[in-house]
């Protein structure tokens, strides 16, 4: 899985509107998204709006990583790149630091990462190119946005929140958490979705798999029946004789059922 990274101010602002509009949050009636518009943060909202009403998401995100060319696509991340980030030029510096750290270390990871994906998920087919957009967040902590996809063309493009308090080893753990959700599509690999996102989570970031590849050297998930399961399945490292979604299926008893 050949890595590239991409740092540019209309990156940044595609990723946080496409995250913007699609978080759960704001799905909320509580707290709905109109609240938002009004001012100069209406037009950022209304590119939102488009690209979503015209189904544009994805051809957007192939204009940006050169992947496909679309000449609307390609209009509206010309508006969107127009659009003022305050210091940009401080962000961006923040931002390419974390570039050129997250390239070394997963040249030094890769081999790792894709064999015990492949153990662990018991897959064969991975993405050959998977695209890392790198946005900043102000705030403490880091998270990353579900990853867009093609099966065909074989990529990922995934986006990367960060925070001054980021480490590189999180913004890897992280990224590798978004492409399972591509891989488990992609392999059709059978874990309902309502149970997926608990499912990675046992993984990574800061799960058994994160600390398997020498990411973490803490747990930090949340305990359940499944994730004594899951330790029970690295700490042996059984990895090495079944994978992990026939081994837990192996624990009819127990309450979480794959």
């Amino acid at each position: 899985m050949e890595l590239k990274t991409i740092v540019s101010k209309e990156a940044h602002l595609l990723a946080e509107l496409y995250d913007l509009i699609h978080v759960p949050a704001f799905q909320n009636p509580e707290s709905p998204l109109y609240l938002f518009y009004h001012g100069s943060f209406s037009q950022f909202l209304y590119y939102g709006y488009l690209l979503e009403t015209k189904k544009l998401w994805k051809k957007v995100f192939e204009e940006l990583t050169g992947i496909k060319s679309d000449w609307l696509a390609r209009k509206y991340l010309g508006e969107i790149e127009r659009i003022e980030v305050f210091r940009w030029n401080e962000i961006e510096s923040i931002l390419k630091s974390y570039r050129e750290k997250l390239v070394e270390l997963y040249a030094l990871k890769k081999s790792r990462i894709r064999g015990l994906l492949s153990r662990v998920l018991g897959i064969n087919v991975f993405f050959d190119k998977i695209y890392v957009i790198l946005a900043f967040n102000p705030l403490h902590g880091l998270y990353g946005s579900l990853p867009v996809y093609d099966e065909n063309e074989k990529y990922a493009i995934v986006s990367v929140f960060v925070s001054l308090d980021t480490s590189v080893e999180k913004i890897l753990d992280i990224m590798i958490h978004e492409i399972i959700h591509g891989l488990i599509r992609i392999n059709e690999i059978d874990i309902p979705d309502e149970n997926e996102e608990e499912f990675i989570d046992t993984l990574c970031p800061e799960g058994y798999l994160s600390r398997e590849l020498g990411l973490t050297s803490e747990i930090n998930i949340e305990k359940s029946s499944l994730s004594s399961i899951v330790e029970k399945y690295f700490n042996d490292k059984l990895y090495r004789e079944t994978d992990l979604v026939n081994y837990i299926k192996k624990y009819k008893s127990n309450e979480y059922l794959l």
